[in-house]
């Protein structure tokens, strides 16, 4: 058996390939394109076990070694960092470092989503990345027209968006200055992103409408088709979790533990797993807890215990993530739904499929 550690780059490959005793058979370098990959692959036993870093160059190789028909191991550079560092460091000995702790079984591996799962990620994180732009523009338009003395006192910051005849009166304005070069600025890049989110949400909506856990899914207050999609594909496989624990750690939504001998610590979260999967739980559990339901009695319980509002609403989206894993390992839809609030959001969801968002 050969094991071939291979350092990935943008534009080019390092390759270490060891024998079984964990002697160099032989080094080589080579593009991060096919022909490259075909250079590495020349000649080698089909019994080959490969690692590499996961990263984002390393998946079209990954990709091709595995239709090959070769054995990958994607390692995880978080976990694999402490380990390879050294003070002399090419990209020749990180590949040799790699195969050998690959040959010793001492590789932390990462998980591989679907070709699938990962384009759900790709579009569901473009939409995130639009609605935190069009979030900040709406708040640069805020500070414009607050520093000039023009920004109406409405109850919430979004009022001022959601009337056409406000829109039409910013449109309008003029300062004389400037300030109407910037405000026109905004206008029309605010205008173009939310054109792009019809897009994407165009797109989450078709994808959500023929998926049966984004129906269950929704039967949790507070969950849409966006973000039961959003949930399921930064979970990905939930097979893979073999309990609820698995799954908040793998979220980073447990403490962070350190012991020496009898001294024990409990911190704060860990924040190591994916962020925007805990951004969307928190966004969640705060529509959550303002229904009369089992989480917002656990809420208000923590908080008359003094815990800070932000430390319950984090423990009350571990709750959620934790029901997650319930209903779609069971195939339970939530003990609490609200039917006409799920087939609200059904009709949301169907009518955001039939928008006509593409020209011609």
């Amino acid at each position: 058996m050969e094991f071939v550690g291979i350092d990935v780059g943008t534009m080019s490959c390092s390759a270490s390939i060891l024998d079984e005793a964990g002697g160099i058979k032989r080094c080589l370098e080579f593009a991060n394109e096919e022909s490259g990959w075909k250079t590495l692959t020349a000649g080698m036993n089909r019994e080959a076990v490969m690692v590499m870093e996961s990263g984002t160059a390393a998946f079209p190789i990954y990709d091709f070694l595995c239709k090959e028909g070769y054995k990958v191991v994607m390692a995880n550079p978080s976990k694999i960092r402490a380990i390879t560092d050294s003070k002399s460091k090419t990209d020749e000995k990180d590949s040799l470092v790699l195969a050998q702790l690959l040959r010793l079984g001492y590789i932390p591996r990462s998980y591989v989503p679907t070709a699938e799962i990962m384009r759900n990620r790709e579009l569901l994180r473009a939409c995130v990345d639009v609605g935190q732009e069009i979030c900040r523009t709406k708040n640069r338009i805020h500070a414009l027209l607050t520093k000039s003395g023009l920004r109406p006192q409405y109850k919430t910051s979004r009022d001022l968006f959601r009337a056409e005849k406000r829109i039409r009166w910013m449109k309008s304005l003029r300062f004389g200055d400037h300030r109407d070069a910037v405000l026109q600025s905004h206008l029309v890049h605010l205008g173009s992103l939310q054109r792009e989110q019809d897009i994407l949400k165009s797109e989450v909506a078709r994808i959500g409408r023929d998926s049966s856990e984004v129906d269950l899914l929704m039967s949790i207050k507070g969950v849409d088709f966006y973000s039961a999609l959003l949930i399921l594909s930064e979970i990905g496989d939930v097979t893979r979790f073999r309990n609820s624990e698995a799954l908040c750690s793998y979220a980073s939504l447990v403490p962070r533990v350190r012991q020496s001998a009898d001294v024990v610590s409990h911190d704060r979260i860990t924040k190591q797993g994916p962020g925007t999967l805990r951004w969307v739980l928190d966004l969640v559990a705060q529509v959550v807890i303002r229904y009369d339901n089992p989480l917002r009695a656990y809420y208000r319980r923590l908080v008359r215990r003094k815990k800070k509002k932000s430390a319950a609403l984090t423990a009350v989206s571990r709750k959620v993530l934790v029901m997650v894993y319930a209903m779609l390992t069971r195939k339970e839809r939530c003990r609490w739904e609200d039917r006409h609030l799920t087939d609200v959001k059904i009709k949301m969801m169907r009518r955001a499929c039939a928008r006509k968002v593409f020209a011609g």
